[in-house]
């Protein structure tokens, strides 16, 4: 529980439960009888749901570079964080500061991607990818990726 509270601050006010028991005193008659592997069961769902955005360090790469590269000195690149609407595209590249010109759906597996100016932010569908990773994908001598990296390390 003290990993919940630090993570979800508003349920820290909450009484402890142990093993089925209720908190004692006035707070027994409001509170229905959580068991242990229910209790634990929630903790995980809600780190579970919490996972996907935490640990997600957008880094524009080089010229050429695959994600794989890019992301290397910070724990790998990470194939489930892709944006999945432009809109998700849009709010990634205003937060690490970069704007494009215009932007496309392009399509490639190296996307998304800049040329320096025009960005491409969807990669191929699922059908055409062939399974493989997108991290692994490198672009031309103009194209920078922008790579979904596992954590933001002081390099």
């Amino acid at each position: 529980l003290p990993q919940v509270a630090r993570i979800f601050p508003p349920l820290a006010h909450l009484p402890r439960l142990r093993s089925g028991l209720r908190p004692a005193g006035a707070a027994a008659a409001e509170m229905p009888l959580v068991s242990k592997p229910l209790s634990t069961l929630a903790c995980a769902v809600l780190l579970y749901v919490a996972r996907p955005t935490a640990g997600v360090t957008w880094i524009k790469g080089g010229a050429g570079s695959s994600c794989e590269t890019v992301c290397s000195a910070r724990d790998g690149c990470r194939e489930d964080a892709w944006p999945a609407t432009q809109e998700e595209f849009e709010e990634m590249t205003t937060s690490i500061g970069f704007n494009c010109a215009g932007t496309q759906e392009g399509g490639a597996r190296y996307d998304p991607s800049t040329d320096g100016r025009y960005c491409g932010w969807s990669g191929p569908p699922e059908d055409n990818a062939g399974g493989a990773p997108r991290c692994e994908e490198d672009g031309d001598a103009s194209t920078h990726r922008f790579c979904p990296c596992v954590a933001d390390k002081e390099l």
